[in-house]
């Protein structure tokens, strides 16, 4: 984030606009970060300010879970700057902002807020960018759990592995009609 208005010297094309989107970008992969680390560990060290280089001496403060979310919510209100000609287009970024504040209220408890979160990221089906789940009619439902790879539609979900590395995914079984179809 602190050299994002320095690509503007070598790139003619890296405008305002795409400092904005960026920025955007970074502060939702950041908080998206930090909310996971979160979620696996229970706390998390945080790093208050962007930092250029690394001084192996520096002691961070590790944040609690609730108080993690607490200030990536307040972090997300204060940072996020939406240009009004993104905003009035329905860009993916907005989906993926509105999508991890809802995953962050469900956390804290506030039930109203996430649900609000989670409409306004589904949206509009008539903007592309949108959750939608008409491309998924008939067979093809079972394709957005999976396939992420390739995959030109919206994957809500997938667990990624391998077969060429001998990993098994147990969920094959219970979601494909060729198998178990339990689900």
């Amino acid at each position: 984030l602190n050299n994002l208005e320095n690509i503007q010297i070598y790139d003619r094309d890296f405008d305002s606009l795409s400092l904005a989107l960026y920025s955007i970008d970074m502060v939702c992969l950041r908080s998206w970060a930090y909310f996971t680390l979160v979620r696996l560990y229970g706390e998390a060290a945080y790093v208050p300010q962007d930092m250029n280089s690394y001084d192996e001496n520096t002691q961070f403060e590790y944040y609690s879970k609730d108080r993690m979310i607490d200030t990536l919510i307040s972090h997300l209100d204060t940072s996020l700057t939406y240009p009004d000609i993104y905003v009035s287009g329905g860009g993916s970024l907005w989906i993926y902002d509105r999508a991890l504040r809802g995953e962050l209220y469900l956390e804290k408890g506030h039930w109203e807020k996430a649900s609000l979160c989670f409409i306004d990221a589904i949206g509009d089906a008539d903007i592309d960018d949108r959750f939608k789940m008409e491309e998924f009619e008939d067979e093809n439902w079972q394709f957005i759990f999976s396939n992420a790879w390739g995959q030109t539609l919206e994957v809500m979900t997938a667990i990624p592995f391998s077969y060429e590395d001998n990993q098994e995914n147990p969920l094959s079984d219970i979601f494909f009609s060729d198998r178990k179809y339990l689900v």
